[in-house]
């Protein structure tokens, strides 16, 4: 329920860009990355930043990007391991 996340962390590139909460990357930490258009870059300046976080919450919220996934992962990886068989072999070496 953000309205919008601030700082250099990867959960604004990736988990903002699926819910569509609107970012603002600081400083060149993520630099390189795929970015959904949630995310305003700014440097490590106070006035640039607040700018960028008032544009973000002038904007709202942005429609979900699924860039990085759609949030099914998990339930694809456990239907696929639901559908072999595991061996693991236990060897102690002393």
């Amino acid at each position: 329920h953000a309205s919008c996340i601030a700082g250099n962390t990867s959960s604004a590139i990736r988990e903002a860009a699926f819910l569509g909460t609107p970012a603002v990357n600081i400083g060149n930490r993520q630099q390189g990355r795929d970015r959904g258009q949630n995310v305003i870059d700014a440097p490590h300046d106070k006035t640039l930043i607040k700018e960028a976080v008032e544009r973000q919450l002038d904007h709202g919220r942005y429609r979900p990007d699924p860039i990085y996934g759609d949030g099914k992962a998990g339930d694809r990886i456990a239907q696929i391991l639901s559908t072999k068989t595991i061996i693991t072999q236990k060897r102690l070496c002393y």
